[in-house]
């Protein structure tokens, strides 16, 4: 839900509240409002939400007219908070330096961001920067796959803005469609102007060699993944290693999928997911033959199939005793 960054706090509570009301229970809500406190976090949390984007935009309180400090204040709360925080290196102009990108790389890592994303600027016409002009569909790749290298597996999403076939390639993997009005747009509705709808979105991502997942986004759980989305208390941890392709096949994809999301079952931290190549020196230790392999502290549980996350979270549980 996202509003102007001065829109009334109490009033958008009031909604959210009648809106959560209304969606399936398994559905995640994402606040996209101005900025506050770690009391109004706990309120965000109370009225329904598991996540929160928010964002120090390059050269934040120059190019903006937002307190730095106060949108550093928020970023703070929401990390200190149980809700998920989706971050993004926006709105990426031709006048910014790698420098610049960079540190709001490690910053989205550092404040521990589920979902990370890239976005260039659209220069609107008649508005101040518009004269600096956009960067190419190529440089918001390189970016993409700088944030990757950066946030390595501490994500569950990478996205970007608008979208296109490039990023995707260079590693992003969620996209958005858009309707309604849209700041960055000259028309009423923006799925008849810049916006993509859910349809072109999906053609899109599977162009670009991914298996769009049905239903609610996995990425956003908030209060969620503290109650019944752990099974157990682990007695140890628990290493998983998924062997794939490279680049990675349809069904890699999907094993290594379902192996994050069976991880997200158990307590943060117990169990690590990794993505190895099955021709490097760590699976020819395992004797990967075929493609996708798994492997549970040290034990092949998966050969040439993909493990659905309901079988991995059994296996977890066994191996760690629960």
């Amino acid at each position: 839900m996202m509003t102007t960054a001065d829109y009334p706090f109490d009033r958008y509570i009031k909604i959210a509240k009648a809106v959560r009301k209304a969606l399936a229970p398994d559905m995640p809500m994402v606040a996209n409002i101005g900025d506050f406190t770690e009391e109004q976090a706990t309120e965000l949390l109370d009225a329904g939400f598991q996540g929160v984007y928010h964002v120090f935009r390059l050269r934040e309180g120059k190019d903006t007219g937002i307190d730095p400090a106060s949108r550093l204040r928020t970023l703070e709360a929401i990390k200190n908070s149980a809700l998920d925080l989706s971050y993004c290196v926006e709105p990426i102009g031709p006048e910014h330096p790698p420098e610049e990108l960079v540190e709001e790389m490690f910053r989205g890592k550092e404040l521990g961001a589920v979902n990370c994303a890239s976005m260039w600027r659209v220069p609107v016409p008649g508005v101040p920067l518009a004269k600096l002009g956009k960067i190419s569909e190529l440089a918001l790749a390189k970016v993409v796959a700088v944030t990757r290298i950066v946030v390595g597996n501490s994500i569950r999403a990478m996205g970007v803005h608008e979208p296109r076939m490039l990023p995707l390639l260079a590693g992003a993997n969620q996209i958005y469609a858009e309707t309604g009005p849209n700041p960055r747009d000259t028309v009423e509705d923006t799925s008849r102007g810049r916006g993509f709808s859910v349809e072109t979105c999906k053609n899109m991502l599977k162009e670009a060699g991914y298996i769009p997942l049905e239903g609610p986004s996995k990425v956003f759980q908030g209060r969620w993944r503290f109650k019944e989305k752990n099974p157990g208390e682990l007695k140890s941890n628990v290493r998983v290693l998924v062997f794939g392709t490279q680049p990675p096949c349809a069904r890699c994809q999907q094993a290594e999928r379902e192996a994050r999301q069976a991880a997200e079952k158990f307590p943060p931290g117990r169990v690590t997911v990794e993505k190895h190549d099955a021709l490097s020196e760590l699976g020819q230790k395992y004797g990967v033959m075929l493609t996708p392999t798994v492997v549970v502290n040290g034990k092949t549980v998966a050969v040439g199939r993909v493990l659905k996350e309901s079988e991995l979270v059994e296996i977890i549980k066994k191996e760690a005793g629960v």
